[in-house]
C-alpha cells in the first residue's frame, strides 16, 4: 500500500467537488496539496452533457433574489441561504468572466456559454484546477479519523489494482449520491445521513384509457397535484404525455418536490391533473359547459372543447374527446 500526504482530499471529481478543490488551493498558501480522488476514469462528465450538451451554467443576473433561488430546492433550502448569499448569481457570472468565459442570457432566464458548448465550461473548471493534483479512476473503501484529528482515505486504484492511502487535515465528500461513499462516511463519523431517493423522474400511469394513443401531446400550462401528499403544493407547468404516462417540466419538478413521500408510497399513489392550468375554478368551467350546450346543442361533446384561450381552444382535439365521458353524446342532451 501507497502511503501519501495532501492538506485536504476531496472525493468525487464532479463540479462540486473540481470547483471546491479549485477554490481551496486558491485560497490557501501556495505550497497547500489538494488532492482530487474520482471513480471513473473523467472528470466532470454530467457537466459535458447538461443541458443537450450546451451546460447551462447559471441564472440571469438581476432576475432571481436569493429567496427565489433557495425556494427552488424541494429540501435543505434554509441551509443555502448563507451560501448563495456569499456566492450567487452575480459572482458566478464574474468567476467565469475572470476567466475568459463569455456568457449570453436567453429570455427564460438561462444563461448559457457564449460558444453553447458545455466544453468550454469543462474546460474552464479544469483550468482553474490545474494545480490541483488529480487521481481518476480511484475508487475510496475506507475513512477513517486518527487520534490526532487527521483523516485517513483508503482508496483502489481500479486498473493497477493498488491500493493507496492518503492522510489530509481536511477531507472534503462531493460524491453526489454514491450509497457505498456515505455508508461509509455514516460509519466512520457517526453522521446522520438521509438516504438518498430518486427525483426528477417522468410519471408511469397504469391501466388508463384516457391516455392511450396521446403519446406527443403536451398541454402548457397545466397544473399537478398529488392529492394524498396533503403539504404539497400543486406544480404549474407544460405537461408532456408519453407511451407510458406523464412527463415535462412540471411532472419533473412535482416529482423533485414529492420525492420522498412518492417513495414512501413505493411509487403508487394518485395524481391530479387540471389541464387547464388553474385558468378557472370548479364554478366557472361548469357556466362554460352549460354555455356551450346553448351555444351549440346539436353538436357532439368531444367536437367542441369550450375551453378558450385567445379564441382558441385550450386543449387538443384528442385529448379533450377522452376526457369527456361521453363523446357521442350532443351538449343538449348533457347532464347538469
Amino acid at each position: 500500500m501507497q502511503h501519501r500526504v495532501a492538506d485536504v482530499v476531496v472525493i468525487g471529481g464532479g463540479p462540486a467537488g473540481v470547483f471546491c478543490a479549485q477554490a481551496i488551493k486558491q485560497l490557501m498558501p501556495r505550497n497547500t496539496r489538494v488532492v482530487v480522488l474520482e471513480a471513473t476514469k473523467e472528470l466532470l462528465k454530467k457537466v459535458k452533457i447538461s443541458g443537450g450538451g450546451r451546460c447551462n451554467v447559471t441564472h440571469a443576473r438581476g432576475k432571481f433574489s436569493v429567496g427565489d433561488l433557495v425556494q427552488q430546492y424541494p429540501r435543505g433550502n434554509k441551509s443555502l441561504v448563507g451560501q448563495l448569499t456569499r456566492f450567487g448569481v452575480d459572482e458566478s457570472h464574474a468567476w467565469f468572466e475572470d476567466r475568459g468565459v463569455k456568457l449570453h442570457t436567453e429570455p427564460d432566464g438561462r444563461v448559457f456559454p457564449a460558444t453553447n458548448s458545455s466544453a468550454t465550461i469543462v474546460n474552464a473548471l479544469l483550468f482553474a484546477a490545474k494545480d490541483v493534483e488529480i487521481e481518476t479512476r480511484t475508487r475510496v473503501t475506507d475513512l477513517a479519523q486518527t487520534p490526532d484529528g487527521q483523516f485517513e482515505v483508503t482508496a483502489t486504484h481500479k486498473v493497477s489494482d493498488e491500493e493507496r492511502r492518503w492522510t489530509a487535515s481536511c477531507v472534503v465528500v462531493a460524491g453526489g449520491s454514491s450509497v457505498p461513499l456515505w455508508t461509509l462516511v455514516k460509519s466512520a463519523f457517526a453522521i446522520a445521513i438521509e438516504p438518498p431517493v430518486p427525483s426528477l423522474f417522468t410519471f408511469q400511469i397504469d391501466n388508463d384509457p384516457r391516455l392511450d394513443g396521446l403519446a406527443g401531446i403536451s398541454v402548457d400550462p397545466a397544473r399537478v397535484t398529488l392529492p394524498t401528499a396533503k403539504k404539497l403544493k400543486p406544480v404549474t407547468g407544460p405537461v408532456l404525455i408519453t407511451h407510458n404516462g406523464l412527463s415535462g417540466p412540471a411532472i419533473l419538478r412535482q416529482s423533485a418536490f414529492a420525492a420522498i413521500p412518492m417513495h414512501a408510497a413505493n411509487y403508487k399513489l394518485p395524481v391530479q391533473i387540471d389541464w387547464t392550468g388553474g385558468r378557472w375554478r370548479l364554478h366557472e368551467v361548469v357556466q362554460l359547459l352549460k354555455d356551450q350546450r346553448l351555444a351549440a346543442p346539436q353538436r357532439n361533446l368531444r367536437s367542441v372543447c369550450p375551453l378558450l384561450a385567445d379564441g382558441k381552444p385550450l386543449l387538443p382535439q384528442r385529448l379533450w374527446s377522452r376526457l369527456v365521458l361521453d363523446s357521442d353524446v350532443q351538449w343538449s342532451n348533457a347532464s347538469n
